[in-house]
């Protein structure tokens, strides 16, 4: 285990080296814009299966997956509509997560084999600049309480979607 503290954007060998730490199965902690996550190579079933044990996160639960820039959505959407493709043009990159169909064949382990998947595209400059290395698309494990109590199943397995009560 090695730990480097960076401040502003790693310098290119740091990058190289963490690019080689993923492809070679490794996951990594990494700050995001709003919290730090941990990344691995997104088709890499068996890091990915790492972090799920590392975190203890429940098998059904996906993980979002990061991108680099907005114009890698098509990689792994299977199509996207209007209106979520507004939502990437304006908040892109930043703090939005989008959820779309998930184009047959990527990210199989993070999405748990699901239809659809989780894309974000951080505004923060080192998580971007690992994102960059086309070599290795992260994935996220938000630091959130696993049991969302309260909360209603929402339209993809493992996140949840607020619902207004009962009308009495």
């Amino acid at each position: 285990m090695r730990i480097v503290r960076v401040a502003g954007t790693p310098d290119a060998l740091l990058l190289n080296e963490t690019a080689g730490c993923i492809e070679d199965g490794g996951t990594i902690i990494f700050p995001t814009d709003t919290v730090y996550g941990i990344g691995c190579a997104a088709e890499n079933d068996g890091a990915v299966e790492s972090i799920f044990a590392a975190k203890r996160r429940p098998a059904e639960k996906p993980l979002a997956i990061h991108l680099a820039s907005p114009d890698l959505v098509d990689r792994y959407a299977r199509r996207i509509s209007p209106a979520a493709r507004a939502l990437v043009e304006k908040f892109w990159p930043g703090p939005l997560t989008i959820i779309v169909e998930r184009r047959d064949g990527v990210c199989e382990a993070a999405a748990r084999g699901g239809a659809t998947i989780a894309l974000r595209c951080p505004d923060d400059e080192t998580c971007r600049a690992l994102d960059t290395s086309e070599r290795a698309v992260l994935t996220e494990l938000l630091t959130r309480i696993a049991a969302d109590q309260g909360l209603t199943p929402g339209v993809h397995p493992g996140y949840r979607t607020l619902r207004p009560p009962a009308a009495r």
